[in-house]
């Protein structure tokens, strides 16, 4: 048995710690009955407001793309952006090019067509008589340009021939940082935000130890309600 001093200390300490970490609970539950809803709620085929999304890009996490005629295209969460504009679905963007009145992409190794609208209209693969593992898309006096482990074709996209080349000096795209402000607005799914709030991990590393405290001192809860249930005076 406890002594009645002891259990008065236990009583304010479980008190104090339970009003402090309500909040928290709260989030965590809230968040996680979200989680377990989320193919219902559609949270992962929505993008958080940019004013949130701001927060993973301010942290430092780069996103790399290519620029073409002032405009950033890059990949998130499996789909292609034109800045802040959603193209269609992409898992690796290897190279962009603007050919024939219209815009290019090269995705994992499939060349997608689309029109100066930015209305995709063709998605061309092996099946279509383009090599395979394409890695790199470029253009060479209005033309386009394939590079595969095969070497370097040339590409008639009214034709769609195919017609070996000796390498030109080709206007290769390059990987740049894409800027924050070019594509906040699409960056982060309502999904991670939430798994990110549950766990943390959206204040950082200091948000995953805060979480691991709030898990140490609700066990202490846990513990010293036991404690009290079983010296109820």
């Amino acid at each position: 048995m406890l002594k009645e001093s002891s259990q008065k200390l236990l009583r304010k300490i479980h008190k104090k710690i339970g009003v402090f970490f309500s909040l928290f609970l709260i989030l965590l539950a809230v968040t996680g009955i979200l989680l377990n809803h989320t193919e219902t709620l559609q949270l992962n085929k929505h993008t958080v407001p940019a004013a949130v999304a701001a927060r993973y890009y301010d942290s430092g996490e780069a996103v790399f793309g290519y620029q073409l005629l002032g405009q950033y295209y890059y990949t998130l969460s499996g789909f292609l952006y034109q800045d802040q504009l959603t193209l269609g679905p992409c898992e690796q963007l290897q190279g962009v090019a603007s050919s024939a009145g219209g815009l290019q992409a090269l995705c994992a190794g499939e060349l997608l067509i689309f029109t100066d609208q930015q209305q995709l209209v063709e998605r061309l693969g092996s099946v279509h008589g383009l090599p395979a593992n394409i890695s790199r898309l470029g253009v060479y006096n209005g033309g386009l340009l394939l590079e595969s482990n095969l070497g370097v074709v040339g590409l008639n996209l009214e034709s769609l021939e195919i017609a070996s080349v000796d390498l030109p000096e080709a206007n290769w795209p390059v990987l740049v940082k894409v800027p924050t402000v070019a594509m906040l607005d699409n960056s982060i799914q309502w999904q991670q935000f939430i798994l990110d709030l549950h766990s943390g991990a959206y204040l950082g590393e200091m948000g995953k130890l805060l979480v691991d405290i709030v898990g140490v001192f609700v066990i202490g809860i846990i513990i010293s309600g036991l404690v009290m249930w079983r010296n109820p005076r």
